[in-house]
């Protein structure tokens, strides 16, 4: 799990990684929300649980930030470093996220799933979990069954998604996401709704309706 104070700062660390290609996570849950409670609690095990199998980004958390923010307030310490959370930061996130695509937030906890390529995310194919309907319909046993599942896929799959060559990584699209879901647990085959729960979509800004 990596902070995500702005979009750009986002941006530019996983241009220190010089990562070509690869698939991301954007996870929004406001530390009051249904998820969001459980993703606090549990923050410092998938801090270390994700590590570099995949990127997890956490808009409005930070550390070191004492005094930066007027609104923030701590909410978990990570290997002995306070962390905190900023709704001033989080809201300003969420903006820059639908100034730059098609995707509007729900108001609730939801995780994003998509490719980044070339310096800049690509948002023709967003695998988008509605975290706090999962939970409230209990379509998942809990948040950490399923980022579990998510961490396990990421290890296993590394080599598959991070492809060198461009074009192929494009054509593979909708598939690479339906992959995905294919290999996570079955509960996706039967309780969850697509459409309800989760979907893939096109969010891209010249995206046809």
């Amino acid at each position: 799990m990596l902070e995500a104070i702005t979009y750009e700062d986002m941006l530019k660390h996983l241009r220190g990684y010089e990562i070509q290609q690869d698939i991301i996570g954007i996870l929004l849950a406001r530390p009051t929300s249904h998820a969001g409670k459980d993703i606090v609690e549990a923050l410092p095990y998938y801090h270390h649980r994700s590590g570099e199998k995949i990127h997890f980004y956490l808009p409005g958390y930070g550390a070191y930030w004492h005094g930066v923010y007027p609104d923030e307030q701590n909410v978990v310490r990570i290997d002995g470093v306070q962390w905190s959370f900023s709704n001033q930061k989080y809201v300003e996130f969420v903006q820059a996220l639908e100034s730059r695509s098609r995707w509007r937030y729900s108001g609730e906890s939801e995780l994003l799933l998509l490719e980044y390529a070339n310096d800049k995310l690509d948002y023709s194919n967003v695998l988008r979990f509605h975290l706090d309907a999962m939970l409230r319909d209990k379509a998942i046993p809990s948040i950490h069954v399923l980022f579990e599942h998510i961490f396990r896929y990421a290890a296993q799959q590394k080599n598959l998604i991070q492809i060198s060559d461009t074009a192929s990584f494009k054509t593979l699209g909708q598939e690479t996401m339906e992959y995905i879901l294919a290999q996570l647990p079955t509960f996706f085959d039967g309780i969850i709704k697509k459409g309800r729960h989760y979907l893939i979509r096109d969010y891209a800004e010249d995206a046809s309706e």
